[in-house]
């Protein structure tokens, strides 16, 4: 991978840009009884960690001891230590398996022969550290799979790059030359601001130079003297949410801490969780809120600022990223098996809001305190009357349950108590879900054509219920209907349709 000289790639990207090579002090409960072991890090075509490690085994010593387990067995990881550059660099290395291994045999000078190994390497979590005092004054996480639409960043960043050369000799009193370099001066309009009540955080885009080409980039920054920055847990629920508006799941890939001046204090590299993250960057986002053209300059830092806070506030009550992470899954299905992913999001959703304080009826009919005074009689004229008969306790336990809803019932009381009203072809898109998971689906040009417009309307119904449930009260894109308008929040999705 080639870097752009004209950049300061320790601030622009995760780190490691090219490869890590660990040869000095490594360490291992693994590789105790090894000599001159030499690790090799990098990323593969899908940005995943790989990795080799090669070493000689003392004379005398067996080989390494890998451990192979049986089937449903889990394997302990191990972790390696190590440094380089006279420990300047400090390595530590987690989640480690030894994969293939191979074996050679080299005559040494003794006469006797080394046994050298090479085997593969297998981890997904590698810390690059260095020997500094200074406290941390930023940090910045790096994502994959970033928007590629032109105007999601509204604001402007200046780079500055000067090189220069002199020559002077010692004891000699004139000069033997200086030289002014290459010198270039660059303004990119990369990065959007989202001021929150107790701290702020930039978003921004990471130059073409660095991370792989077939990947927007960008990193989510936050400064001391922008407020603090926040837990990993806040962070990973700030990246779900700008996830969800900006239509894209955003892959994390590692973060960086860094000093006042910006020289790197810690650089945390880990392989996304997709292992095919190449393909889903390929695709266009479909942003719930943001339409692509040059408003969403004006709406993006705003829409942030109001939807981060009440994420971060509802986040745990109604698992909030349980939901959201159906949505991505759904994604990754075919057109129209992705509707019963989506309804398990929304079903989630609708449980946890009936579990919260906020519900008025806890998605049943009656209490069941009351429901069983009412009727405690009448239960025990109707187990006499079914006690012979061979399913009586089943029949019997369904009448007790008589007074919670259905599942299609609960999502509509659910909604009730939401406050959002849904359309004709909402309706359609839920009934959906019971006949893809109940029946076979038709092949036909025209069912195609039907899935394909009730996984949009499902896909948009989801996002107004998201929205809903975080009080959002603007304009969000329909993608049941032809041209995708912009609609308010109350307004249901699509046009009348025949049921």
């Amino acid at each position: 991978m080639t870097i752009n000289p004209k950049y300061m790639d320790s601030i622009e990207w995760e780190g490691l840009q090219d490869q890590y090579v660990i040869k000095e002090e490594v360490k291992a409960q693994l590789l105790q009884n090894t000599v001159n072991s030499r690790i090799e890090l990098r990323r593969d075509e899908n940005y995943l960690i790989e990795g080799n490690i090669t070493g000689t085994i003392h004379q005398g010593e067996k080989e390494l001891s890998i451990e192979h387990g049986q089937a449903g067995e889990r394997i302990e990881p191990f972790i390696i230590e190590g440094s380089n550059c006279s420990q300047l660099e400090q390595f530590r290395i987690e989640q480690c398996y030894i994969g293939n291994i191979t074996y050679t045999y080299e005559l040494q000078n003794s006469g006797n022969y080394a046994r050298k190994y090479d085997a593969t390497l297998n981890t997904f979590y590698i810390k690059r550290f260095f020997q500094s005092k200074d406290n941390v004054e930023w940090l910045t996480e790096w994502y994959l799979n970033g928007p590629r639409g032109p105007f999601w960043f509204p604001r402007t960043t200046e780079r500055k790059y000067t090189e220069t050369f002199e020559r002077n000799r010692a004891d000699y009193s004139t000069q033997s030359g200086k030289f002014l370099g290459d010198t270039s001066e660059g303004f990119s309009r990369d990065y959007l601001l989202v001021q929150l009540l107790d701290y702020s955080c930039i978003i921004h885009k990471v130059p073409k130079s660095f991370g792989p080409t077939w990947s927007e980039n960008i990193g989510i920054e936050y400064r001391v003297e922008l407020g603090q920055i926040p837990s990993i847990e806040t962070r990973e629920a700030i990246a779900e949410i700008v996830s969800f508006v900006f239509g894209r799941q955003l892959f994390n890939i590692g973060h960086s801490l860094f000093d006042k001046h910006g020289n790197p204090l810690e650089q945390v590299s880990i392989s996304p969780w997709a292992d095919d993250a190449a393909r889903y960057s390929k695709r266009h986002e479909s942003s719930p809120i943001i339409a692509q053209d040059y408003t969403a300059m004006s709406l993006i830092e705003d829409c942030l600022k109001s939807l981060i806070p009440r994420y971060l506030e509802l986040r745990d009550e109604f698992a909030l990223n349980d939901v959201i992470q159906r949505y991505w899954l759904a994604g990754r299905l075919p057109i129209g098996t992705n509707i019963p992913m989506l309804h398990n999001g929304i079903e989630i959703l609708a449980n946890s809001w009936f579990r919260s304080k906020r519900t008025k009826t806890s998605g049943v009919y009656l209490p069941k305190n009351e429901f069983d005074r009412l009727l405690a009689e009448d239960f025990e004229t109707v187990a006499k009357k079914l006690e012979a008969l061979p399913h009586g306790a089943r029949i019997l336990n369904r009448m007790k349950g008589s007074f919670q809803t259905g599942a299609n019932e609960k999502i509509e009381l659910f909604l009730q108590e939401l406050g959002l009203e849904i359309g004709d072809l909402e309706r359609k898109s839920i009934r959906e879900r019971n006949k893809m998971i109940h029946g076979s689906p038709s092949r036909t040009d025209v069912d195609i054509d039907n899935s394909i417009l009730l996984a949009n309307t499902y896909k948009t119904f989801f996002h107004r219920v998201i929205l809903k449930i975080m009080s959002y009260q603007g304009l969000y894109i329909d993608y049941s209907v032809l041209g995708w308008p912009q609609k308010h929040i109350d307004e249901v999705a699509g046009t009348p349709c025949p049921l």
